[in-house]
């Protein structure tokens, strides 16, 4: 995420400020709604800013993918492998027990 730093510093900032805005608002007498809703408008903007970061990781991890043909192929390679060591355990004859009788 590119604003991280950012968004966290929002996310811990805006409940403080608005806590303060809102003591001064109603309880001190010296504030008004402007305050409180600056408040407002910075928590929406640290979530819009978490959703783009957001939005653009996925989008990222989703491009990197089809574009690496060489971890593709190596993919098709193993699971090939497994499947012609699967075919060979069923392929040998399984020994059984025997139970020598006294």
């Amino acid at each position: 995420m590119k604003l991280s730093i950012l968004t966290t510093n929002l996310y811990l900032f805006t409940p403080i400020l608005s806590t303060v805005f809102k003591y001064t608002w109603l309880s001190g007498g010296g504030g008004n709604a402007n305050f409180y809703f600056a408040g407002c408008l910075l928590w929406a903007t640290s979530q819009g800013i978490l959703w783009k970061d957001t939005f653009e990781a996925w989008s990222l991890a989703n491009e990197v993918g089809p574009q690496c043909p060489y971890a593709i192929e190596q993919a098709y390679d193993y699971a090939d492998e497994i499947l012609t060591v699967e075919a060979e355990l069923e392929s040998e004859p399984v020994l059984q027990n025997s139970v020598v009788g006294s």
